[in-house]
């Protein structure tokens, strides 16, 4: 008998065609690991450059593009969808000079991805925050 598993296909020494049960329990043991390590791992990840005003996406796991929604303002499809809205986008800002006040807002969040506005602090105390282009930025989603 033979046992396919996620990463190898393993053969089994049966009796009466039955998997011995403490194969069964050893299977089990990696299986129930196997995915509780698979819900602690990022759902995806990418790497967005920006320049003039269009988003390259560097680097990515999971992630099937980003669009352009506007200055300051990116849409990331996910390339399969996730199970639930319920999830944790979590973005930096590659701040070039002179862009130390930058801050990044997640608008929407649905099971096929997200939208983020990258901003820059108002210039003055109470002022208005701006939407910044030309700018790279990083993600990672997390869900269980």
């Amino acid at each position: 008998m033979t046992v396919v598993l996620p990463h190898a296909t393993v053969p089994f020494v049966t009796q009466g065609g039955r998997v011995h049960e403490h194969w069964y329990s050893i299977i089990k043991l990696w299986v129930d690991e196997h995915n509780a390590r698979a819900n602690k791992i990022a759902k995806a990840w990418g790497l967005v450059t920006v320049a003039s005003g269009s988003p390259s996406l560097t680097a990515s796991v999971g992630v099937e593009s980003v669009l352009d929604d506007g200055v300051g303002t990116f849409t990331v499809a996910f390339s399969a969808a996730l199970a639930s809205a319920s999830f944790a986008p979590v973005v930096t800002i590659n701040a070039p000079t002179g862009n130390r006040s930058l801050t990044s807002l997640v608008t929407a969040r649905t099971t096929s991805g997200f939208t983020v506005a990258i901003l820059r602090e108002g210039a003055t105390a109470g002022s208005a925050a701006a939407v910044v282009d030309d700018i790279s930025f990083s993600f990672a989603v997390f869900s269980s």
